[in-house]
């Protein structure tokens, strides 16, 4: 148990449950909008920063807009899409956005400043927000399969109550220290024991 909470007291002091910060972008109408602004009802959000440039980053975002109308339905997610195309390469947003089946919102951050303040380093970078408007997930590079991961995230912070049962083979909570950092997940990715930290049956999904 000690161990458990050691673990998770590293996430909550890196990343994990801060709120997004205040920072100006752009719509592709021109509005200016204050990042801190962002919300969605009490549902969850997804952040991807991304870039016209980045190969990984439209890979990304093409394979979740196949699947985003059923996240829509069965979580209430939304995404927000933010380019840090910098002001060469900005104006080809709107063209390429508007080519793509995207059901996005769809922001430009061309001076990097919502980037800065959320301590992005490189895109892909997708950020996870819970109903209250905290962060609680995040990862960057885009590797086949990840967005199932991210679906898997989101869909565990819909905490309805605690469920301390052993027994139960479907709420187990992992976590894994990999490459990436700290991330968490069900009981499935812990395929590997020499990578699992611990393991232990959390949450009922609502």
């Amino acid at each position: 148990m000690r161990s458990f909470l050691s673990i998770l007291a590293i996430i909550v002091a890196t990343t994990l449950f801060a709120q997004i910060p205040s920072a100006s972008v752009t719509g592709l109408d021109g509005k200016k909008v204050d990042a801190k602004t962002f919300s969605n009802a009490g549902k969850p959000m997804i952040i991807s920063f991304w870039a016209t440039w980045c190969a990984p980053c439209k890979r990304e975002l093409n394979a979740i807009a196949e699947v985003y109308d059923e996240w829509q339905k069965t979580t209430g997610v939304k995404l927000i899409a933010v380019s840090i195309d910098d002001a060469r390469s900005s104006a080809r947003v709107g063209p390429y956005v508007n080519g793509q089946a995207w059901d996005y919102e769809v922001y430009l951050d061309p001076n990097g400043d919502l980037k800065r303040a959320m301590n992005v380093q490189n895109v892909p970078h997708t950020v996870l927000i819970d109903g209250s408007g905290k962060i609680v997930w995040q990862h960057n590079v885009y590797n086949p399969g990840d967005e199932n991961e991210l679906y898997a995230a989101f869909r565990l912070t819909r905490i309805a109550r605690p469920l301390y049962d052993p027994s139960s083979p479907h709420f187990d909570l992992c976590i894994l220290r990999t490459a990436r950092g700290v991330r968490f997940g069900p009981r499935q990715w812990c395929a590997d024991p020499r990578q699992l930290q611990h393991r232990r049956s959390v949450v009922q999904p609502r």
